[in-house]
């Protein structure tokens, strides 16, 4: 028995020091998939901003999504609201170009 612990002590230990000798690759760059990234913005981010604001601040940093919450388009808007909220987003958009 105490051959046998022996024999995989030596084996263990000659298996460690084979793994740190191994030569590991360097950083490699992360592969290119030809999809720009898109950054976003969560809306709870601007609570405290109207949407103008919210809006403002968006386009001065450059971040063209911004995902919608309740207090910048209540769950309960009517049709005509919506439409109406989706115009304005597209006047900002077209007076910021």
């Amino acid at each position: 028995m105490k051959n046998l612990t022996a024999f995989i002590s030596v084996l263990f230990l000659l298996g460690s020091l084979y793994a740190q000798s191994q030569q590991r690759p360097g950083e490699q760059p992360p592969p290119e998939t030809g999809e720009p990234f898109k950054v976003g913005m969560a809306g709870y981010t601007f609570v405290k901003f109207d949407l103008d604001k919210t809006l403002e601040t968006l386009e001065k940093s450059d971040v063209h999504y911004l995902c919608i919450k309740d207090f910048h388009l209540p769950f309960n808007s009517t049709d005509q609201q919506i439409a109406e909220s989706i115009g304005y987003f597209r006047g900002v958009i077209a007076a910021t170009k």
